[in-house]
């Protein structure tokens, strides 16, 4: 399957992949300010504010899809994080898989 035809909306019983929208503000906020999350990704601002999220939302926005594939990773209605570049297609399953059966604060009752 080429870039440019991988689909806009991936899902399954538990996690539904689908692109970033300007409404997932809070829920990316929300995992960008967790430590855990940013401790390994280079470039992310520290402390992360609501500001980094707009412009974060903005430039995906923008994003041209077919040249960068880009979704956001949704388990229940909680925007939990993301996959950006799928040009490594077998990772946004593996990714999904270790959200969705790992523990994640958007997963607590």
């Amino acid at each position: 399957m080429s870039i440019a035809a991988l689909p806009e909306l991936i899902e399954t019983d538990r996690v539904a992949l689908r692109p970033f929208r300007f409404e997932d503000i809070d829920d990316v906020l929300s995992y960008a300010t967790d430590g855990e999350w940013g401790r390994y990704l280079l470039g992310v601002p520290r402390p992360y504010r609501r500001s980094d999220a707009v412009q974060f939302l903005a430039r995906q926005a923008l994003l041209d899809r077919a040249a960068h594939p880009t979704w956001a990773i949704v388990v229940g209605e909680a925007v939990v994080g993301g996959v950006l570049h799928a040009e490594l297609h077998g990772r946004i399953v593996e990714a999904a898989e270790r959200l969705v059966v790992g523990d994640h604060p958007a997963r607590a009752e």
